[in-house]
């Protein structure tokens, strides 16, 4: 159980986030793209046989599943739409291909859709110009004027080429899990939450990858609410960030489980930006959170249910930090646990939280380190930090072990045995 340092650091830190823009772009249906014409479902189907684009637009009491591969690669629209007052009470199954997309998502819904029994990816879903899945647009409310519901023929269509829907925010309010068996990659993100709500979970199962150019998973500040969560028992990751959680109100959680990985090659791994009101149901990993810069931001302004690192378990920043609170949380409950290992470059741990409640515990199998920085900062910002800091394992910093900066600081320091 040790504390060491060879000298008094300070720390600052600045943090940059761009966090991205996604442009109206051209309107679905344009006149200029021979494949502006797409095949209508309205009831219960099984696709097997490939579909320039599907869309749906009517309630649909059941569940689709696609064997085929539905869109195509320089499609400037979704592959697979649902949207308009499209509705399913069972599920969206894709045991084959669909992709496509423009600079929207290979799998778009919209305004007025809910798949209620979720989204099951057991194959591909990808576009390579856009976003793998998005949640909400902005762009026209559909495309397509006929809802005949199609035969499984590639030549029953319907022209879209005289659309004159304008672009607006088209908002998804989706209630059911999106569940991922495969592939979810995108140019720019592979799951893109970008206008509405969210009241299921997303699932990324065993040996599943999400990727993304920016990031793997990325929730916009423009997305109001998700209360399901997130479990990562995969592999998340993109060229900048790994995951992005800017929603004003998240609830559920974020479990990255045994085996599972965040990566983000470019940036951070995990960034819980100051854009979230709420964050509840705190972070728990059993697996690698790993950036190239930091391991895990938070700065949402009310953080709840605290951060667990557990035995076995990584949370790494390359070249920064492993984890940091930042100065722009007001409140943060539930403290940090830690039974794995914390590490960053410039420092391992950085609490900046105005209010920062139950305290600190490095358990017996915990190891808090950085190589150059303090393995532990309180920063200035924090004034009351409760429950005190207990450590039965190892902390150690090149600069110092421990800095504590708080104007209170209450609950004592315990190094034990």
């Amino acid at each position: 159980m040790t504390f060491s340092g060879a000298k008094a650091v300070g720390l600052f830190c600045v943090l940059s986030l761009a966090m991205g823009v996604l442009s109206a772009g051209p309107v679905w249906g344009d006149s200029n793209s021979s494949d502006a014409s797409c095949s209508s479902v309205s009831q219960p189907k099984t696709i097997t046989s490939n579909k320039r684009c599907i869309i749906v637009k009517k309630p649909i009491a059941g569940s689709i599943t696609n064997g085929a591969t539905v869109g195509k690669t320089n499609l400037i629209i979704p592959g697979f739409f649902v949207g308009n007052g499209g509705t399913l009470t069972g599920q969206i199954i894709n045991n084959g291909t669909i992709v496509g997309g423009g600079i929207y998502g290979a799998l778009t819904i919209g305004q007025g859709a809910d798949v209620a029994g979720g989204v099951v990816n057991n194959g591909t879903i990808s576009s390579t110009t856009g976003n793998g899945i998005n949640l909400g647009y902005y762009g026209p409310a559909s495309f397509g004027d006929d809802d005949d519901d199609e035969e499984d023929d590639e030549d029953n269509h319907h022209d879209n080429s005289h659309n004159s829907s304008l672009p607006a925010i088209r908002a998804v309010n989706l209630s059911g899990d999106i569940t991922n068996r495969g592939l979810i990659s995108g140019n720019i993100y592979g799951v893109a939450a970008l206008y509405g709500t969210m009241s299921g979970a997303l699932i990324n199962e065993a040996d599943a990858t999400i990727t993304g150019g920016q990031s793997g998973v990325y929730i916009s500040s423009d997305f109001s609410s998700w209360t399901g969560g997130i479990v990562n028992r995969g592999s998340i990751h993109g060229g900048s960030n790994g995951l992005v959680i800017g929603a004003d109100a998240f609830a559920g959680g974020l479990l990255n489980d045994n085996g599972a990985t965040i990566e983000g090659f470019g940036g951070a791994a995990v960034i819980i930006t100051d854009q979230v009101t709420t964050f509840g149901d705190g972070v728990t990993n059993r697996g690698s959170i790993s950036g190239s810069s930091d391991g895990l931001i938070v700065s949402a302004a009310t953080f709840g249910g605290g951060i667990v690192n557990e035995a076995g378990a990584t949370i790494e920043g390359q070249s920064g930090m492993g984890l940091q609170i930042t100065s722009a949380t007001t409140l943060f409950t539930g403290g940090v646990t830690n039974h794995g290992t914390i590490s960053g470059a410039t420092g391992a741990l950085y609490i900046d939280a105005a209010v920062f409640a139950d305290g600190l515990l490095n358990a017996s199998d915990g190891t808090i380190g950085s190589a150059t920085g303090p393995a532990v900062e309180i920063g200035s910002e924090v004034t009351s930090f409760s429950d005190g800091i207990t450590n039965r394992g190892s902390i150690s910093g090149g600069g110092n072990g421990l800095v504590i900066g708080a104007d209170d600081f209450t609950g004592g320091l315990h190094n034990e045995a």
